[in-house]
């Protein structure tokens, strides 16, 4: 067996880039989601005692799908630093508050392609040409039928890292991992089955939503039970 590839460490930089790459995508309508009204309450050793993955996927309401995002990726707070770089606080950790990763929200019923918006808390739907939303659909099935759940894509962008670290690829794939995990607990906390996929998407993510900036860094699958 053959030596490992090896990551390396990465460190913050002693100058930070003075600006990252912002987004490119073409958006249309912005629906704002409500703020989510959570009733009772589930013991968080429960929840993590019931997590599973769940592959059978129905129909997911507007405000469980709101809920759900919120605790997810919300912006509570945000901070500008040095170099005109901004760190976010969320209910998920990222690596130095960047936050990275754009979630691609795709309504498999519907063919809808949006991008969730964590400082409004909307959904920001995306001008795509039909034929990229039926390939990617068909690509993601080649992992796991959605069913009539909600598809998300995690889209992850280097340049938000890279403008604070060298080496930064380590720094995105732990963020991906985190935000898998929380959106485990999150879902079973919300009684919603959960799956995450193994595909990444880079090139076919790039092609759906016209931004070639973008890592695809793999996606799950929403539903009701």
């Amino acid at each position: 067996m053959g030596a490992l590839p090896l990551l390396a460490d990465p460190r913050p930089r002693l100058k930070p880039k003075s600006t990252a790459t912002s987004s490119s995508y073409k958006t249309s309508e912005k629906f704002y989601l409500p703020r989510p009204d959570i009733k009772g309450n589930k013991s968080f050793f429960r929840v993590l005692a019931a997590r599973a993955s769940r592959r059978q996927f129905a129909h997911v309401s507007d405000e469980k799908l709101a809920t759900f995002l919120w605790y997810s990726a919300k912006a509570l707070s945000i901070n500008q630093g040095p170099h005109n770089i901004f760190c976010q606080h969320r209910y998920v950790p990222s690596a130095g508050g960047l936050h990275p990763i754009d979630l691609i929200v795709i309504d498999v019923h519907e063919g809808s392609v949006s991008v969730y918006d964590p400082i409004a808390h909307a959904l920001c739907r995306l001008d795509v040409a039909e034929e990229n939303v039926v390939a990617f659909l068909r690509y993601s099935q080649t992992v796991l039928d959605a069913g009539s759940g909600i598809l998300i894509w995690f889209a992850a962008r280097p340049d938000k890292v890279s403008a604070k670290y060298t080496h930064e690829l380590s720094l995105i794939w732990r963020d991906v991992g985190a935000l898998i995990a929380s959106m485990y607990l999150i879902a079973e906390a919300l009684s919603l089955n959960y799956c995450a996929l193994g595909a990444l998407g880079s090139q076919e993510l790039q092609t759906l939503t016209g931004d070639n900036s973008i890592l695809g860094a793999g996606g799950c699958i929403l539903g009701s039970r």
